[in-house]
């Protein structure tokens, strides 16, 4: 067997590239502001002189260079809402028998999914209609089982 990896307190700049390798790309660098971009990487050699340019010519000018690795895209927030309070040898249990979820929100929302979770001690099904409204407005309707 080969020896385990020393681990180091304080690594290299070269050594944190070689453990993250193409995970570096997963930053969305290109999302910073150019003054928190600039604090971060200006004293430090984990990006290459051309990924630290490719950000910057996306920063100031939009443009999405050929050569730009970073993921350019805002990442969205992603909020889980759960009226369970605890779960009990895997199973979840509920506060009272609520059956409706009412979220408001000052800015516009994305609702992404809806998950369902059947009987407590046995697998069964229920009929479910879900509904999604704005405001008194149906905005989606879906039966399922």
């Amino acid at each position: 067997m080969g020896k385990a990896p020393v681990k180091k307190d304080d690594p290299s700049d070269e050594e944190i590239r070689a453990t993250i390798g193409h995970t570096l790309y997963k930053i969305r660098s290109p999302t910073m502001t150019p003054q928190v971009f600039a604090e971060i990487t200006t004293h430090s050699n984990i990006l290459s002189a051309e990924e630290k340019l490719d950000v910057h010519v996306y920063m100031t000018t939009g443009e999405k260079l050929e050569t730009l690795k970073f993921l350019s895209s805002s990442r969205q927030v992603n909020y889980v809402i759960n009226r369970f309070t605890k779960m009990h040898d895997k199973h979840l249990i509920c506060n009272g028998k609520q059956d409706a979820i009412c979220i408001q929100s000052t800015v516009d929302m994305h609702l992404s999914g809806v998950g369902l979770f059947g009987g407590a001690n046995k697998p069964s099904m229920h009929d479910v209609t879900l509904t999604v409204w704005k405001g008194n407005e149906t905005v989606s309707t879906k039966t399922t089982k």
